[in-house]
């Protein structure tokens, strides 16, 4: 999706020329970039903020030792799948903040708790794997983000342990 926009304003249908310096920039989930003819245009971009997220988590979790769920007294978060039918995902984030942010709504009684590390990857994701679900990390407010095996998890968090 392409939306036309005036530069540094996000109201969907403006139209106008670019007079400003601004060529690219990333904001949340758009990516704006000015088009040949000079205009600027906002494409909704999950790709590369979801991935960016990842590779935050991947860092943040690595030199915290730290994970963060959201935790209620019927258990953890889960939610449907955006990209498979049929699939659950169980979200975990890399900062208390971030876990918070996703506390509203339907999750309104959860609570952002921590999981140590070790226990997240030697039992968490394991017992993930075995029991068929996805894990979500670090997906925003709007609850997107990527979704990936436990076991790619695993792996992928190993590696960064190890540089």
């Amino acid at each position: 999706m392409i939306v036309e926009l005036l530069e540094g304003s996000f109201l969907i249908e403006l139209k106008g020329q670019v007079r400003g310096k601004r060529e690219k920039e990333y904001c949340e989930e758009y990516l704006i970039r000015k088009t040949e003819t000079g205009r600027l245009v906002m494409e909704i971009d999950l790709t590369i903020n979801s991935k960016r997220r990842y590779e935050n988590f991947l860092k943040r979790v690595s030199e915290s030792k730290m994970v963060w769920g959201l935790k209620s007294e019927d258990g953890w978060c889960v939610c449907e799948s955006n990209e498979y039918e049929d699939a659950v995902v169980m979200l975990f984030w890399s900062d208390e903040a971030y876990a918070r942010q996703c506390a509203v709504e339907e999750w309104s009684n959860y609570k952002p708790t921590s999981i140590p590390l070790d226990e997240f990857m030697n039992s968490w994701l394991y017992g993930m794997n075995q029991d068929g679900l996805l894990v979500g990390v670090n997906w925003n407010a709007k609850l997107i983000g990527l979704e990936v095996e436990p076991y790619d998890l695993i792996k992928e968090l190993e590696d960064t342990l190890e540089r």
